[in-house]
């Protein structure tokens, strides 16, 4: 969940408070009174019909404008696919989300079978991805810096 900018898991829902493990286990204790009239995001939103602990993960990733995005896309399927913490019941998507001044911008959607999870379901996805970018030479944008010397 996600509630007055603390995100992490609720661990327990008592009387009075309402207790969160943060992703770095910090554990947060939130008075009950200052969540009413709260908007409070859940990302435990996997549909009861097949696994109520899975999230949506949605991410972006770059590469420079020469590189083939039809390649590209199939790689980051791939990796998303052998991925041991995303499922494959729910739909999986890489799109060209958009063409910068400097990259081709992809946007990668999936999910991840237990919330708790997020964090390494995009790192070996990040990493896989890293590495066939690597061998096929398929290259990321850096920033350029001009610089002009006027005599």
């Amino acid at each position: 969940v996600i509630v007055k900018g603390v995100k992490g898991k609720v661990i327990d829902v008592g009387i009075m408070t309402t207790k969160i493990r943060t992703g770095n286990e910090r554990m947060v204790v939130i008075p009950n009174t200052s969540l009413a009239g709260e908007v409070v995001e859940n990302y435990a939103q996997g549909s009861s019909l097949d696994n109520p602990d899975s999230m949506n993960l949605r991410f972006r990733v770059n590469t420079t404008l020469d590189q083939d995005a039809e390649r590209v896309k199939e790689i980051m399927l791939k990796a998303i696919n052998d991925c041991e913490y995303t499922v494959d019941y729910h739909k999986t998507e890489v799109l060209l989300y958009d063409i910068s001044e400097t990259a081709l911008v992809f946007r990668l959607d999936c999910w991840v079978v237990d919330y708790n999870n997020e964090r390494k379901a995009k790192d070996w996805i990040l990493i896989e991805i890293l590495k066939q970018f690597k061998t096929q030479g398929i290259s990321v944008p850096f920033p350029h810096l001009t610089v002009k010397q006027e005599d």
